[in-house]
């Protein structure tokens, strides 16, 4: 495998957590309540998207009621008005951008191979440690 599965992401840790697809902000949260620097999971996510691990979405949620009113992955596509179904607010791009958008993070199929690989090994490295110790174990007891 290329130089990318060498390295050991901290962001993987959370997406064990959090799942494949995850909002921004949970994982600022995710990473605040683990101890670990926020700007180094940015770093991270920075580096996953780069690499075609992952990629960005913008979800817009109305104002009012927090309905989801779609998913765009350009700003530019995004209309300059919706209505949304639920309330009937007009949401309006240049009035409500700011107070309705959450970025969506989304693995690849390259970055769900990648993180399912580093999760596996993860996985494997557990067990047998666990299998080390109840050996040891055994054998001390016995």
């Amino acid at each position: 495998m290329g130089k990318e599965n060498s390295r050991q992401f901290m962001i993987s840790s959370a997406i064990n957590e959090l799942g494949t697809i995850f909002r921004y902000g949970n994982l600022i949260y995710w990473a605040t309540i683990n101890n670990i620097p926020v700007e180094e999971i940015k770093n991270e996510l920075k580096e996953i998207i780069k690499k075609g691990l992952a990629r960005v979405t913008l979800e817009i949620r109305c104002p009012k009621c927090g309905a989801h009113l779609g998913n765009f992955d350009d700003l530019n596509k995004v209309p300059l008005e919706l209505i949304c179904t639920d309330c009937g607010k007009h949401w309006r791009k240049t009035i409500n951008l700011h107070e309705s958008i959450e970025l969506v993070i989304e693995l690849t199929e390259k970055g769900i191979q990648f993180f399912r690989h580093k999760s596996l090994s993860y996985q494997n490295r557990e067990k047998e440690g666990s299998i080390k110790q109840s050996l040891a174990f055994i054998f001390r007891v016995s």
